[in-house]
């Protein structure tokens, strides 16, 4: 894992975490950009992002958990780590979403889910923002989705 920002106590410390190589070091990259965001990354390993995690002050995590292999999301790590470190925001970066992906990803931990494919990189950040001050980051259809689960 990779660290790289400012020392200032404003500065929101952001773990990034994907299986894809490319896609980690590309957002990594665009984050390091923002003077407010002070970022951390790796792969989607659960033992090293619970390690990182800990050891890095970390106050939201981004993890695609998409299996591109499988079509399958990797929920485990983020109940795990929601487990272990509630206090951690987590957003989940997802290339689409069911009502069943979004109640499976907030009943394990998530405090938002974004799509790429959706919203430009600003909203990542405002998300970003918007998850460490404690609210939630979700759209219109997946809280549509939310209440239908209840």
């Amino acid at each position: 894992m990779s660290t790289q920002g400012s020392t200032s106590s404003e500065v929101i410390n952001v773990l990034v975490a994907d299986s894809n190589q490319m896609q980690c070091q590309l957002l990594t990259a665009a984050l390091r950009r923002r003077p407010e965001f002070r970022v951390i990354s790796g792969p989607l390993d659960p033992e090293l992002i619970l390690k990182t995690a800990a050891e890095a002050a970390t106050q939201v995590a981004i993890m695609n958990v998409d299996d591109a292999r499988s079509g399958v999301l990797q929920l485990s790590v983020v109940r795990q780590l929601h487990l272990l470190h509630p206090e951690i925001a987590q957003i989940l970066l997802l290339e689409g979403y069911s009502p069943e992906t979004v109640v499976n990803a907030f009943r394990s931990g998530a405090r938002g889910l974004f799509c790429f494919s959706r919203y430009p990189f600003r909203m990542l950040c405002k998300c970003i923002q918007v998850v460490r001050k404690g609210q939630i980051w979700v759209s219109g259809d997946q809280v549509q989705y939310l209440v239908d689960g209840l």
